[in-house]
């Protein structure tokens, strides 16, 4: 609620906001861990979690056959939510 007080009534796009509240409050559960809202682990989590919500939004077929990972190009976005999952697993072990 101070955040959005700071923002003085002035129009704001708060989804990133909310986002942020919503995981520092799961992360205080599941890691025993509450993050500033400007921490830059926090912001890079929350990036590299966005980015394999929009590369899977399409049912990915790599998830059954996991050996199309291994077809050149970027099937399905395989590589791409591959090299996200591991930057957030990177990120919390």
């Amino acid at each position: 609620m101070k955040v959005l007080a700071q923002l003085g009534g002035r129009p704001e796009d708060v989804s990133m906001l909310t986002r942020t509240s919503v995981s520092n409050n799961i992360c205080s559960i599941i890691v025993g861990k509450r993050f500033n809202y400007h921490d830059p682990f926090l912001i890079a989590f929350l990036e590299s979690f966005n980015k394999q919500v929009e590369a899977g939004e399409n049912f990915s077929p790599v998830i059954v056959w996991p050996w199309l990972r291994h077809i050149p190009g970027n099937f399905h976005n395989s590589k791409t939510l591959n090299k996200e999952s591991h930057v957030v697993i990177e990120q919390f072990w």
